[in-house]
């Protein structure tokens, strides 16, 4: 991964592939700008290119969180076919927000949402 993590926090989560665009759908509510479906597109066309165990940075995107300036970047690890790891690096209180968003999508996801 080649760019800086400097003042950023990691959310994390593995995900099936199929699921990964409409998680990320769910973080654009918290960010003011600078991050929404064409974004999402690009990544997700990015993955389901990747091979197993291939690790790639996604994208680096300039967002605007609660009307502050900040950074957005997501690489992804292929853990097993169709399965991502998907590491989201940006503002340590966003990033708290991501990963409370992970817990309740996982959650969804084991009651079969």
């Amino acid at each position: 991964m080649n760019f800086s993590l400097e003042n950023l926090e990691e959310a994390s989560m593995n995900f099936d592939l199929e699921h990964v665009a409409s998680f990320l759908e769910r973080i654009v509510l918290y960010i003011d700008e600078g991050f929404s479906g064409p974004e999402i597109k690009e990544i997700q066309n990015k993955i389901e290119g990747m091979e197993h165990e291939e690790e790639l940075e996604a994208g680096s995107f300039d967002i605007v969180y609660q009307r502050q300036k900040t950074k957005l970047m997501i690489s992804v690890f292929m853990d097993s076919p169709g399965s991502p790891d998907l590491y989201i690096y940006t503002d340590p209180e966003l990033a708290g927000q991501i990963e409370e968003e992970m817990s309740r999508f996982a959650d969804e996801m084991e009651e079969g949402y």
